[in-house]
């Protein structure tokens, strides 16, 4: 009879927050690893349009994603570092598709209360008015 433990399955869990990003004052997520792999794990991203890339890579831990764009769905896998050809979770990440109703809404509110300085919003949307 032997005292060696069994092998330990290697698992893992990827987990964003928040997600999905609200469309506004959202400025990203942060993407929260977790594994049991002793060497750690890599965490990839991909989007229907491009390739697979690497985000991040090590223990336990977090990395902040600024760059999620409104138009795009990006996929997160979570990779092994004993196991780089298992795929130990997923998670699919996007950016709120609030509505410009809701928007609007919301900057209704804001300059009800007064934090949104009327003049500044009316040249802003001037400006944009002239530039389409």
């Amino acid at each position: 009879m032997s005292d060696a433990a069994p092998p330990v399955s290697v698992t893992g869990k990827i987990t964003p927050k928040p997600n999905p990003i609200p469309l506004m004052g959202g400025s990203g997520t942060r993407i929260i690893l977790e594994t049991n792999d002793p060497l750690g794990a890599e965490v990839h991203v991909s989007t229907p349009d491009e390739g697979d890339k690497l985000v991040t890579r090590g223990p336990n831990g977090s990395v902040d994603i600024s760059w999620i764009a409104a138009s795009k769905t990006y996929t997160f896998n979570l990779y092994a570092s004993t196991e780089p050809n298992r795929c130990l979770d997923h998670v699919t990440v996007r950016r709120s598709n609030g509505s410009l109703k809701g928007a609007l809404d919301q900057l209704a509110t804001e300059a009800r209360h007064g934090n949104i300085d009327l003049d500044e919003l009316a040249r802003f949307v001037a400006r944009s008015r002239l530039a389409a």
